[in-house]
């Protein structure tokens, strides 16, 4: 807790601890009593105190075998009345954070023609939202800390971007598992993975062994002559990406 006008920091420091630190210029940084309060059922519950500690500027409570659903959103408020939002930043310094929410499966965005399921992982966020263009929508929780949403309709080429409250406000970032992003890298761009790409390049300086990228000799010979290279798996068009200045088209 810094020195400023802060006066009651909770976070949840272990999956069923929270930690509450109440600055000393705050009633002398003493309350009797603390409510935890769940903002989704609307429901206000004491907690006994377990141990407490203090330094120069605050005093430190903390509470044990507390049940939180990290699905939910909650507020510690002590005993007059003054209230902090819970944050589930400092699970990250967890030994086992890593263990607890390992997920293997797929993230970014997941294009269908007639719908694109996002998903993130954001396992110390409290509420994370896409914004797709103009709109935004709201993104569930769910295993591991992975948030995700599926919106219908067609979305190929929408631009996108996340945006992640890990406390009060919400904070615009961009998609680490996005497949292709706008010039300015300022927002992600939905693509189609599945769809066939065609890139433009000056071959001579292909620094990379060619025969990789050609299904037979023909295509190989036509695409000397053209300076086209057809792309059929994208990670072979990253490769490209890494060595060219390029500009590309989609079929």
């Amino acid at each position: 807790m810094g020195k400023g006008k802060i006066r009651m920091l909770a976070n949840l420091i272990e999956l069923n601890k929270i930690e509450v630190r109440l600055s000393k210029k705050y009633y002398g940084g003493i309350s009797p009593k603390f409510y935890l309060r769940d903002l989704n059922k609307e429901t206000l519950a004491e907690i006994p105190v377990a141990e407490t500690c203090e330094d120069d500027i605050c005093v430190k409570y903390y509470f044990k075998n507390v049940h939180i659903d990290l699905t939910h959103h909650y507020e510690m408020v002590d005993n007059y009345g003054l209230s902090a939002i819970l944050q589930y930043v400092r699970l990250s310094e967890l030994d086992d954070f890593d263990e607890l929410f390992y997920y293997d499966g797929k993230l970014g965005p997941l294009y269908q023609k007639e719908k694109t399921t996002f998903k993130v992982w954001a396992p110390t966020a409290l509420e994370v939202m896409v914004k797709v263009g103009n709109e935004a929508y709201q993104m569930e929780r769910k295993e591991k800390g992975v948030f995700e949403v599926t919106i219908q309709g067609d979305l190929d080429n929408q631009e996108y971007n996340y945006l992640i409250r890990h406390h009060k406000s919400f904070h615009e970032t961009l998609d680490l598992y996005a497949y292709a992003s706008n010039a300015n890298s300022n927002s992600n761009i939905v693509i189609d993975v599945e769809q066939e790409v065609y890139v433009y390049i000056s071959l001579h300086q292909f620094l990379l062994p060619v025969h990789n990228f050609f299904d037979d000799d023909n295509d190989q010979d036509n695409a000397y002559q053209n300076n086209v290279l057809k792309v059929l798996d994208v990670q072979q068009f990253l490769q490209l990406y890494q060595h060219f200045e390029y500009r590309h088209f989609q079929k």
